[in-house]
């Protein structure tokens, strides 16, 4: 009797342990066609500039030009090249693609460019064949001024709804407060820089007194590159539409978008000073940086330990805590502090 009553023991065990399978053993494949037939929406704002896209190699004719972004591209020109220097704010001109004998007994396609009457040398990294099969080609630290034209016809005039509060002062880029949601009348549009390579420049309609021209940085495209695109900055239609159960109170508060930094949070050299967290100065690596107290430990003091602050992870558990122990322990002086 009880060796029957085990083996029926046994056997509900079995049922109920069988429900307990995630079921992925019996999932189908999915597979590309199932993702294909999903529709993902798209908004007009991000249809709006798909059609802007930078012509492939094998179409760019003689004279086309590209502006300058930074000094350092003088790093990707050969030997060969002249007048590499001081290059950036310039624009430089497309001549025409030559191939030329590689160190593999292979040929490879050199890009001429002239600035003036210096000659300019660059070899993208394959030969002619692969050239006239690419769609695209990106000069490093360059914009292509084809490219912000054309952005320029479609943006110029035009009045859009701003949805970020990051704008700067086209002269001089330096950052200015914004305001989120405000409509804007677009004046130009000129290059950037490499990452963002579109500057707009717009002017706020809005009651403050300070209603001189803004800009904002842009990008454009669908590359992994591309994340502040024209539907991540404007709108078509006013915000507040789709919002009627907010107050006007509290709209005016979404629009003014205070930011408040916390010290802690903020990039080096870029701290303010508040009470609690006052300015210290400190050099290190010939550079100069502004970081509040509290948020830095005083790497001029003299820890008594010759092991560095960072341990690598093969260090023994043992010399670890011997160092965090005296590390723990080590007075913070203050005298130590400019």
């Amino acid at each position: 009797m009880k060796k029957a009553l085990t083996i029926l023991l046994a056997a509900a065990m079995a049922c109920a342990m069988h429900s307990c399978f995630t079921g992925i053993e019996s999932t189908p494949r999915i597979g590309d066609g199932e993702l294909k037939r999903q529709h993902v929406s798209t908004t007009p704002e991000q249809r709006f500039l798909s059609g802007v896209v930078a012509a492939c190699p094998s179409q760019w004719q003689s004279g086309k030009e590209f502006y300058v972004t930074d000094s350092k591209i003088n790093l990707i020109f050969t030997s060969a090249s002249t007048g590499t220097d001081s290059l950036e704010g310039e624009v430089i001109h497309f001549c025409r693609f030559d191939s030329v004998p590689a160190v593999d007994s292979h040929s490879a396609a050199e890009m001429i460019l002239t600035h003036g009457s210096d000659t300019l040398r660059w070899r993208p990294g394959f030969d002619i064949d692969a050239l006239a099969e690419r769609s695209r080609l990106d000069i490093p630290f360059t914009v292509d001024l084809d490219l912000v034209a054309q952005v320029r016809t479609q943006l110029a005039g035009n009045t859009y709804y701003i949805t970020t509060p990051l704008w700067y002062d086209p002269a001089t880029m330096q950052s200015s407060g914004g305001l989120r949601h405000v409509p804007v009348i677009i004046r130009d549009v000129q290059p950037g820089t490499a990452d963002m390579p579109l500057k707009v420049i717009f002017a706020p309609q809005t009651d403050r007194a300070d209603s001189s021209l803004r800009c904002v940085l842009m990008t454009i495209g669908d590359t992994r590159l591309a994340t502040r695109n024209f539907d991540r900055l404007f709108a078509f239609e006013n915000p507040r539409r789709r919002y009627p159960a907010i107050t006007d109170e509290v709209w005016n508060l979404i629009i003014k978008s205070p930011r408040r930094y916390d010290p802690r949070r903020m990039p080096p050299g870029t701290w303010r000073t508040t009470p609690d967290y006052p300015r210290l100065r400190h050099t290190r690596h010939n550079r100069t940086l502004e970081l509040p107290r509290r948020c830095i430990p005083d790497f001029r003091r003299r820890i008594p330990h010759p092991l560095p602050l960072m341990i690598p992870a093969k260090q023994t558990i043992a010399a670890t805590a011997c160092y965090i122990w005296k590390y723990k322990t080590a007075r913070y002086n203050e005298n130590n502090i400019p």
